[in-house]
């Protein structure tokens, strides 16, 4: 299968580009051994506060593909 919508080849490279990054915070913020309590509680924030700019990022270009999609209709 050919990707031929440069659009669609975007989305899915910083989509998975992003998902690498992601699971690498979740793995060190997971992986911290002997690490205080207070420590790890502050990996997850910042690891929860990964996920959460990841949802928003996927909205906005699900935004965009539309208004591109409507643009050229």
């Amino acid at each position: 299968m050919t990707i031929t919508n440069p659009l669609t080849s975007l989305v899915i490279f910083t989509v998975a580009l992003f998902s690498i990054i992601l699971a690498f915070a979740i793995w060190g913020a997971m992986s911290s051994k002997g690490a205080r309590t207070t420590q790890f509680k502050e990996n997850l924030i910042i690891v929860f506060g990964l996920i959460r700019s990841y949802f928003v990022y996927l909205v906005i270009i699900a935004l965009i593909a539309l208004a591109f999609r409507f643009l050229t209709k």
